[in-house]
């Protein structure tokens, strides 16, 4: 190597090293920047190549990242960490069997990578390949640079028998994953283990519903003898589950004193259909990590302006500043979507979250704690799903094993959230008027007959029960849980 490519090697790689911080700062379009100054000096600069991937990822230039990345691998067929990376952005754009593919290269040229061993797991669940995903899924402590905190008794990740023991089940990532893998207790109590739950704060009162013999102590305060502990998402793979092996909601339940006051501050509504709504995901600023999936997986709530269905009363089941926010700018503005009632005032925790969900006929979230809780509880759930969609919600789906009540509303591409909110305008009409839609039919097919000229007579050619859905009977008559 000449002296002058030597000299450009080096500033090329000072240049590379200045601006991965500023990446990890989140300051996307100056590290694109950097990194295109790199490549200008150095275009066999691999590593480059692959931070300029993971800059054009964050900005949701999937298609240009997957070809930079195509690039460092070229320049480097041995680099583990662009496999991984391409493994990801495959993965964002639905291409799952090739992102597995280039896990196991990454994991072929490293075997202890435990970012490529995390996404493996995470992509396997996605495929519900349970039993092999969750096997995996131990790698999170060390992708995510995380360690277990201490507690009282040994790490149980299943095997040893629980009969007779004390088993602490302890938190770990958001209150959502808690309230989807807290149903793992009431198994374990059934295998004859006493369980005490260390919980989040929010979620203390709820889950004093769970079961009665069920201890739970708030995080934070003193923990009893144990003899064994298991943080909660190691739980499914404790007891080997897959999917048709998984314990079915509804587990959770809300308190009926505070049922009863929510029954009173909503009042009767009449025959409205009563619709939770959830738009944003809590932010976690302890959390970078997952800062870009929570921008993916939240709908401005402008968005959903097409909701404004007659005979739908929407309640705001949204908490934190920022969608909270949201909603009070909206209304300034002149908002023309449907009346959202704001209630949160009166929710402290999930326990007072609860009471209200049990209160409606419906919610709609996206993917979020609410979701899981209004899924835990058994109500009827949809969810606003984004593309790249999180493993527990699987692919090619519109229902969940883990939650019998929901059901999923994908987008058909990366943000593309105007067909997903069609796609519930369209079924909360069904909903709220189910003779809307009988009628809708009956005119399509009187429009196809017409055009042959064999209209039929009223009532003729229609199945049995279609003329009272059609508006001769009771307002919601079909309003059983088919719809949902």
């Amino acid at each position: 190597m000449s002296a002058v490519a030597t000299a450009a090697r080096r500033e090329a790689d000072t240049l590379n090293d200045k601006a991965v911080p500023v990446l990890r700062a989140g300051r996307h379009a100056e590290a694109l920047a950097a990194f295109d100054a790199v490549i200008r000096l150095d275009a066999g600069h691999a590593y480059a190549w692959n931070n300029r991937a993971l800059a054009l990822e964050a900005v949701g230039r999937l298609e240009e990242s997957l070809a930079s990345l195509d690039q460092a691998v070229a320049l480097d067929p041995g680099f583990a960490d662009a496999y991984a990376n391409r493994a990801k952005t495959l993965a964002r754009l639905g291409q799952v069997d090739d992102a597995l593919a280039d896990c196991d290269r990454a994991i072929t040229l490293n075997p202890a990578h435990a970012g490529a061993l995390l996404n493996k797991s995470m992509l396997l669940l996605l495929q519900g390949r349970l039993e092999e995903g969750f096997e995996l899924f131990g790698h999170r402590w060390r992708a995510l640079g995380t360690r277990l905190q201490p507690r009282p008794g040994r790490l149980w990740t299943g095997g040893e028998p629980l009969a007779g023991r004390t088993l602490l089940i302890h938190p770990e990532q958001g209150l959502g994953d808690y309230l989807q893998f807290c149903r793992f207790a009431l198994t374990a109590q059934a295998q004859g283990a006493r369980v005490v739950l260390e919980v989040p704060a929010p979620l203390e009162t709820l889950l004093r519903q769970l079961h009665p013999d069920i201890a739970v102590v708030r995080s934070g305060e003193p923990l009893p003898p144990c003899d064994l502990h298991c943080p909660v998402m190691t739980l499914p793979r404790a007891f080997r589950v897959g999917l048709s092996t998984l314990p079915s909601a509804p587990y959770l339940r809300a308190e009926s004193r505070r049922v009863a006051a929510w029954r009173r501050r909503l009042g009767q509504g009449g025959r409205q259909l009563k619709v939770g709504l959830a738009w944003s995901g809590g932010h976690r600023p302890d959390q970078p990590e997952v800062w870009d999936v929570n921008e993916r997986r939240n709908i401005p709530l402008v968005r959903l302006a097409p909701l404004k269905v007659p005979g739908v009363r929407f309640i705001s089941l949204q908490k934190g500043a920022e969608g909270e926010g949201q909603l009070h700018h909206l209304r300034s503005m002149g908002w023309s979507g449907p009346v959202i009632e704001d209630l949160t005032a009166h929710l402290h925790d999930f326990a007072d979250t609860a009471a209200l969900i049990a209160n409606l006929d419906l919610v709609i979230s996206v993917d979020t704690s609410t979701a899981h809780l209004a899924a835990a509880m058994g109500k009827p759930t949809w969810i606003l799903n984004r593309f790249d969609t999180c493993w527990r919600w699987l692919t090619g789906r519109d229902d969940s094993p883990w939650y019998p009540s929901v059901r999923l509303y994908r987008q058909p591409a990366p943000g593309a959230w105007t067909p997903v909110v069609e796609r519930v305008r369209a079924d909360l009409v069904r909903l709220a008027h189910p003779a809307q839609g009988v009628r809708h039919a009956i005119a399509q097919v009187a429009r196809e007959l017409q055009k042959e000229d064999m209209s039929p007579g009223i009532g003729e050619g229609l199945p049995p029960g279609a003329a009272a859905a059609a508006g001769h009977g009771p307002h919601r008559q079909g309003l059983a849980a088919r719809h949902i």
